[in-house]
């Protein structure tokens, strides 16, 4: 099958476990992604929250060179850094992989490290992650983008890099969406699941997602177990759930997967990448068209990063 998946913590996992992506414990390795035929995935350096904001920042080096050595060991994948790079990849029957930031308040109110980023590879910001930061609030609190976090959007407009809302106040999200539709490309949610199916801040509103999608940005379907379900461990029906009200809302040219695979509990069934084919097939049993799915699955966001890459 087709996989494009907009979130994944492995490098940080792969580097801080000293585990290997070949064939490690993680959820995703070389090894475990045999299977797909075509497979892009946005691979993510978590800014730890634990680290000082200029800890992070030299965290994400450490983390960044390990992850690309132990890549450039898998003969099979590409680092790709634009359109032209994943392209060619797919047509070349190699895996692509994209960088990609999770936390901005590693660029501690320097705008000159986002190009130090930009440089490393970086093409994905997610511009919070917990509490308040440089940047501005994230989910549980009422806090928006601060000036310096307003400068970074722009910026990162101007250098192509795509800004994710994932884990942003109602506010921040607001905010971001709206300035990003203003420019070339427009704000994306890289996992984020349906609040009106798992009332949970880190989760989006209906109005949220349709403002997402109407701006020609994309939503990708989390694998969290607490952001599926309130109570008791969540099943691959409970993922089903929230990619059918995604649907329901209209968004079947927007809806994506954002597993976020190494960095949370999964629900019941899925180990790592390669289960994702059960919630296909779970999707499919359900009553959703074989070309719904695949859009779901690889071409929604595949087209996304095609034109804004």
């Amino acid at each position: 099958m087709n996989y494009f998946d907009l979130h994944c913590d492995t490098p940080f996992e792969i580097y801080h476990k000293n585990m290997r992506f070949s064939d490690g414990n993680t959820h995703i390795t070389a090894k475990k992604t045999a299977a797909l035929e075509n497979y892009v995935q946005v691979f993510d350096v978590w800014s730890d929250n634990k680290l000082s904001d200029n800890d992070a920042f030299s965290d994400f080096f450490k983390i960044y060179e390990n992850f690309k050595n132990e890549l450039s060991a898998s003969s099979e994948f590409a680092f790709c850094t634009c359109a032209d790079d994943m392209k060619n990849a797919l047509e070349n029957n190699k895996k692509a992989a994209l960088l990609g930031v999770e936390g901005a308040n590693l660029l501690a109110g320097d705008i000159n490290r986002l190009y130090e980023l930009f440089k490393s590879g970086v093409r994905i910001l997610t511009l919070t992650w917990a509490g308040e930061s440089c940047i501005g609030g994230a989910h549980g609190t009422k806090t928006g983008l601060t000036d310096f976090g307003r400068e970074v959007v722009l910026k990162c407009e101007s250098l192509g890099i795509i800004t994710d809302v994932s884990h942003g106040s109602d506010k921040l999200t607001e905010e971001t969406v709206e300035i990003c539709s203003s420019y070339r490309v427009p704000a994306i949610a890289t996992h984020s699941n349906s609040r009106e199916c798992r009332d949970h801040s880190r989760n989006l509103t209906d109005t949220q997602a349709k403002k997402i999608a109407a701006a020609g940005g994309i939503i990708g379907i989390s694998l969290c177990d607490n952001h599926l379900k309130a109570r008791g461990e969540a099943t691959i029906d409970d993922v089903i759930r929230h990619m059918a009200h995604y649907l329901d809302l209209g968004l079947e040219n927007n809806v994506c997967f954002g597993s976020d695979f190494d960095g949370t509990d999964l629900p019941l069934g899925i180990n790592g990448i390669e289960d994702v084919y059960k919630i296909h097939d779970a999707a499919h049993e359900y009553g959703i068209d074989d070309n719904t799915l695949e859009k779901v699955f690889f071409q929604n966001a595949e087209k996304f990063f095609l034109k804004f890459l």
